[in-house]
């Protein structure tokens, strides 16, 4: 068995929510890299090839999902 680099960030994000009365979420996501691919579970789980010359698609999905989660979190808000 080859061993690999494993990189994993966890995430954790908590909001408010205020709906007769106040409830508090909180969302856990969790980015791991692999030599080969990479696995992101929160919300939407998804496993991507990867590898160097595809780490900028990467980064760039990232900010995508992030952007998604803000908004998923400011509509609640606003509900």
């Amino acid at each position: 068995m080859k061993a690999c680099k494993r990189y994993e960030v966890r995430l954790r994000s908590t909001y408010e929510t205020i709906s007769g009365s106040i409830a508090r979420t909180t969302v856990e996501q969790t980015l791991t890299l692999l030599e080969d691919h990479a696995r992101f579970n929160g919300p939407l789980d998804v496993l991507l090839p990867y590898t160097e010359k595809n780490g900028r698609e990467l980064l760039e999905f990232i900010k995508v999902l992030v952007e998604k989660a803000k908004l998923y979190a400011e509509a609640e808000r606003l509900r």
